[in-house]
């Protein structure tokens, strides 16, 4: 996976042909839920499984053009360079129904959830992307306190 450093250079690249080629994009933030817990109750090991799952689930719902990092213990940042309603609902529903698969033919004692924010960025509202992004966490955070997932 990328690491913050590279994800912001990707994001700054992409803010710049959006701007250039006048074509909006979406910036998704995802946090795996009860990630802490998983580690307490059944070791790192089973909390590095369970990051390496979502890790695979996110590379099998992305497409080449789009971007994805994992940028702290249990947070990861996707920026799909497309901002098409039908598509990010798309990849939110997907990403949900490959967990479900995922949760239930892995055999783990634990299920992987995450919960994650939108914001689509409009090539005329660019402006500082950084602060776009902060948009998408602030609704990640949201969706961590009403259920999760």
């Amino acid at each position: 996976l990328y690491n913050r450093r590279h994800f912001d250079q990707c994001l700054t690249n992409e803010s710049k042909r959006s701007l250039r080629l006048k074509q909006p994009f979406t910036l998704i933030t995802l946090d795996l839920d009860h990630l802490k817990r998983i580690n307490d109750t059944y070791g790192h090991y089973e909390g590095d499984s369970a990051i390496c799952l979502f890790a695979d689930v996110l590379k099998t719902v992305t497409d080449s053009n789009d971007i994805f990092a994992r940028v702290g213990e249990d947070e990861f940042y996707v920026v799909l360079t497309s901002s098409d309603r039908s598509i990010h609902d798309n990849f939110i529903r997907t990403v949900h129904e490959e967990l479900e698969h995922r949760n239930a033919t892995e055999g783990n004692d634990f299920d992987v959830r995450a919960s994650l924010g939108i914001c689509t960025i409009n090539s005329s509202d660019i402006g500082n992307a950084f602060e776009h992004l902060q948009i998408a966490d602030k609704r990640m955070l949201e969706a961590k306190m009403r259920n999760k997932d």
